[in-house]
């Protein structure tokens, strides 16, 4: 999916560049953004045409959905409800699995989550129940990253790179190894299936690529 706007910039200003800009640094939206100066003759008449193609700026980070949240004291909360845009909150996203884990959603809109201090300590690849960093297992690393994709696809980020497919190995694999957000997975300790571990730090790379709006195309493998 991609869209597309053209603009015509005519200079009557001795030549002067003409700046063109997409940031606005009040957006909700953290998303890449793309800075342009095209600088014209006296009378001269340019036609630019900007094409936003997905990923290209929708995708949000696990960054982005921790601070965008009622339980992280931030005023990233009030912000979105003022705005009338809970949907892009985190717990706007919610309910979601994430392997063994189920994260419940709020009880109505505009309303918190009961499990937002969950699924933060989720993307940040935390125990649910201590809130120690677990990045050292291979679990909890990428639990952060599918958790980050299920909350974009959930807010209306259009597929690419095939990444409902990716989402659902993903969620498979975490099953596999057991992640239920504490303690270690199965594939968390010294002696863990080095295949498994594998193909759960490609799945993290590529996850985290979409939430970073870098399209790497997913092909399953056997």
């Amino acid at each position: 999916m991609s869209y597309s706007a053209t603009a015509t910039l005519t200079d009557g200003n001795n030549a002067n560049p003409t700046t063109v800009s997409t940031l606005n640094p009040d957006a909700l939206d953290v998303g890449n953004r793309c800075v342009g100066s095209i600088t014209l003759a006296a009378g001269q008449t340019r036609t630019v045409t900007w094409t936003n193609s997905q990923p290209g700026g929708d995708a949000r980070t696990i960054g982005y959905w921790k601070n965008w949240s009622s339980c992280t004291g931030g005023n990233q909360w009030t912000k979105a409800l003022a705005r009338d845009e809970w949907n892009k909150t985190l717990d706007g996203n919610l309910p979601q699995d994430v392997g063994l884990l189920h994260l419940n959603g709020a009880p109505g809109p505009n309303t918190a989550s009961p499990d937002c201090q969950k699924a933060v300590y989720v993307l940040g690849k935390s125990d649910i129940n201590t809130g120690k960093t677990k990045a050292g297992d291979p679990a909890f690393s990428m639990a952060a990253q599918l958790l980050g994709a299920k909350l974009n696809r959930n807010a209306g980020v259009p597929a690419a790179c095939n990444i409902d497919q990716l989402i659902t190995d993903a969620q498979a694999l975490l099953v596999q190894v057991h992640y239920n957000g504490t303690g270690t997975s199965d594939i968390g300790g010294k002696n863990a299936d080095a295949t498994l571990v594998a193909k759960a730090n490609l799945f993290n790379s590529l996850l985290d690529k979409y939430n970073n709006n870098q399209c790497v195309n997913y092909v399953p493998g056997p």
